[in-house]
């Protein structure tokens, strides 16, 4: 799981960060790279077990994988849409036990391509479509 500390550092404290590529979840026009920043939010103690909660935020990452093709595949319709990107995830682990509680990342994307001025027809609001794609990754620990 790439949301674990690195354990080499021995501990960690609340606050701390570090991060990890990945490569978009399929679906995208254009493939893309990510920058997973995880951030330790919460550090707690319950029922005698120590609980950790991990929370990620990625962001779009020149930076390429050593697997990925250096060449990226421009999707024709790739160049009418202009792209907005959410990539979030939390995971809950048990520090004492090593069992991850729950994991989930959430994708979204929105493109939106807009009548260029030079085609609108008199004072109509320009033509305009909006597509999107989500995709949820989630497990929970069932007792």
């Amino acid at each position: 799981v790439k949301a674990l500390f690195d354990a080499d550092k021995g501990s960690y404290k609340q606050g701390d960060k570090w991060s990890s590529l990945a490569d978009a979840p399929r679906g995208t026009l254009v493939p893309k790279t990510f920058e997973k920043v995880y951030t330790l939010t919460e550090l707690k103690e319950k029922d005698g077990q120590r609980i950790a909660t991990v929370e990620m935020n990625a962001v779009p990452s020149s930076k390429r994988l050593d697997d990925q093709k250096q060449e990226q595949v421009v999707n024709f319709f790739s160049s009418m849409f202009d792209e907005k990107n959410d990539y979030t995830g939390k995971m809950v682990i048990n520090l004492t036990t090593g069992v991850i509680e729950s994991y989930q990342e959430d994708f979204k994307v929105e493109w939106l391509a807009i009548e260029p001025a030079i085609e609108q027809k008199g004072e109509q609001e320009p033509d305009h479509l909006t597509m999107a794609f989500t995709q949820t990754y989630s497990i929970e620990k069932v007792n």
